[in-house]
């Protein structure tokens, strides 16, 4: 039977590697530490390390001189990480100079654009127009923004040709502007060049994605005009009005005309009612409620509307004149009166 003897494995006062110092630290490494063990058993008590370094238990000296290599070790290493990241820093700063410098010159075009906008805006709303087209002919490369500026510019102070000039220079530019198709588009309406201006917005509807209000209620009265009207188009262009701004009482005016002009009395006689409802002493609207009940041959409640038109303004010619067809009831079922719908498209 093997005696079994008490034995010391060798470790350093103090740990010697990384991993070592970590297990120090956190309360894990007991130098000195004692087992009890047979001798045959005395590799399955150690790691390799520790068996390596009992078997260097009687030469100091090899041992110091692993630490001194290790602590050097070390040192370089770390005198390694610290240049490489020296150098990974400096790596980083040249590429971001040399991002600067490609996008310097976007960043001071975009501070440009940005102050002639403000500049512009200032000028505008103080009146001086002709300054604001000053400020924007300065701008060496204009944006979408600065381009609309100009359109309005040049729109509201009547520069109709120079308005249509800048409107194909921006649809060259941005296929998508929807202002530079709605200015030039206002610009043929006023001229009543109704097919061009038709043809302009059935372009914008193409190119834009998401048109804006102004464009349905502008090719609403296009339709309307054009020979032979397509009042069908008008009518949609309205609902697409009304869907987007149903509080909005001038685009539910506006599609009870476009449905007047297509006979379509109940829609047209309910839109009116909606409008009258929130507006009641609106006489335009009434009169032509009144007309569409003739229309239709609801002779008492056309009375009634011109009755109440006269009891506002009892020198209203077309309350009085409308009075007299409801009157005469054996007339044929009569047409909606154009030029009061026109008046009534107008006054939106």
């Amino acid at each position: 039977m093997l005696k079994k003897e008490r034995f010391t494995i060798y470790r350093p006062p103090k740990p010697s590697n990384r991993l070592e110092d970590f297990l120090y630290r956190d309360g894990q490494w007991a130098p000195s530490q004692k087992y009890s063990f047979t001798l045959w058993d005395i590799r399955n008590q150690m790691t390799p390390a520790e068996a390596y370094r009992h078997r260097l238990a009687t030469s100091g000296k090899t041992i110091r001189m692993l630490q001194r290599l290790e602590w050097r070790w070390q040192k370089s290493f770390e005198l390694w990480w610290k240049m490489a990241l020296r150098v990974q820093s400096g790596y980083r700063g040249m590429h971001a100079r040399k991002y600067y410098r490609s996008v310097k010159k976007d960043l001071l075009r975009v501070k440009e654009q940005r102050e002639a906008r403000r500049a512009a805006v200032d000028l505008f709303e103080q009146g001086d127009k002709q300054g604001a087209l000053e400020v924007l002919a300065k701008v060496e490369v204009m944006s979408t923004e600065l381009w609309t500026i100009k359109i309005k510019i040049l729109y509201s102070t009547e520069q109709w040709e120079a308005c249509k000039e800048t409107c194909k220079t921006v649809q060259e530019i941005d296929a998508r502007c929807e202002e530079a198709y709605y200015c030039w588009a206002s610009i043929l309406s006023r001229e009543k060049r109704w097919n061009e201006a038709y043809a302009m917005l059935k372009q914008l509807m193409t190119t834009v994605d998401r048109p804006s209000a102004e464009p349905f209620r502008l090719n609403a009265l296009v339709c309307s005009r054009l020979r032979p009207p397509k009042l069908q188009e008008a009518i949609e262009s309205c609902n697409m009005l009304v869907e987007m701004y149903p509080e909005d009482l001038n685009a539910l005016l506006e599609r009870a005309c476009m449905l007047s002009c297509a006979q379509d009395w109940d829609a047209a006689i309910k839109d009116m009612t909606y409008i009258l409802l929130y507006q009641p002493k609106l006489t335009n609207v009434r009169c032509l409620r009144a007309r569409a009940y003739c229309a239709s041959r609801q002779w008492d409640l056309a009375k009634e509307d011109y009755k109440e038109v006269l009891m506002l303004f009892p020198h209203d010619e077309t309350a009085w004149y409308g009075s007299q067809d409801a009157d005469q009831p054996y007339d044929p079922q009569p047409m909606v009166d154009h030029d009061l719908v026109n008046d009534a498209a107008l006054a939106l």
